[in-house]
Parts: structure tokens; C-alpha cells; sequence
């Protein structure tokens, strides 16, 4: 019989609430809330590192961002969690498809083709009604 593997948490500092963390790495998962302080998982936390690298090239924490409303964002059905602090850092605004404010990410407003610094599209792709081409095509036929 083998020994079982110590309990070893991963200790890390939330880059959406800033709240310590120290979390068993088997309760690690894409979607499953792992922060005490937010309930963020690894995949929103991914989306705010991500987010971080390609605007300023390092993986700070979202209170770390600069307020600069000359970064234009735009979001599709984002999380709360993050979408309402990215608002208050940066020119950054949270679409739906079916309430206010609107996006129909196959027909976005011909000013908003190239208005952007970033698109966050992490729940909704896989919602998209056939030809999903062009939601990938900014709304341009294919």
C-alpha cells in the first residue's frame, strides 16, 4: 500500500479580489470557485492574467491596472467579478445579446469593427447560431 499524498494547499493571492488564498491543488479546477474572497476560479483568474500580460507585458493583479480610460474594451456576458472593475480602470464596457447594453457578435456596429484594444469572449461562442463564421469575421460575410 502506498501512502497517500500530503495535503499541500497552493498558496496564491487572488488577481481579481487580492484576497490569500490557500487551496488544495485537487480543489483546483477550471470552474470551480477556489478563491474565499470572490469565489473567482482558475479560468476568470486566467482571464484577468491573460488580459494583464497583453495590455501592459506582466501578470499583475486587477488593482495593480492603471486607470487609463484610453485602453478600449469590450466584453460579452463577462462576470461581474471582473467586468465592474475593469469598468472603473479602463474604457471598458460589458455587452449581452439580449439586454441592454446589446452586442450581436455577428453584427456589430461597423464603428465598433475597429474601435478595440481587447474582446473578452469567454462564455459565448459556444452559443452562437450556425454560420458561426462570422462571428469570427466581425460581422463580414464569409
Amino acid at each position: 500500500m502506498q501512502p497517500e499524498d500530503p495535503v499541500v494547499p497552493v498558496d496564491f493571492a487572488c488577481n481579481i479580489c487580492g484576497t490569500r488564498c490557500a487551496v488544495h491543488v485537487h480543489r483546483l479546477s477550471r470552474e470551480a470557485g477556489s478563491c474565499p474572497g470572490c469565489d473567482s476560479t482558475v479560468r476568470l483568474r486566467s482571464i484577468v492574467y491573460l488580459l494583464s500580460v497583453a495590455l501592459f507585458g506582466d501578470g499583475r493583479p486587477l488593482a495593480d491596472f492603471p486607470t487609463d480610460k484610453g485602453i478600449h474594451g469590450i466584453g460579452l456576458s463577462d462576470w461581474d467579478g471582473y467586468a465592474r472593475p475593469l469598468a472603473a480602470k479602463l474604457n471598458y464596457c460589458d455587452t449581452f445579446f439580449q439586454q441592454s447594453p446589446q452586442l450581436d457578435i455577428k453584427d456589430p456596429p461597423e464603428e465598433w469593427r475597429t474601435t478595440f484594444d481587447f474582446v473578452i469572449a469567454s462564455d459565448v461562442f459556444e452559443h452562437v447560431a450556425p454560420p458561426i463564421e462570422r462571428a469570427f469575421a466581425g460581422g463580414h460575410p464569409c
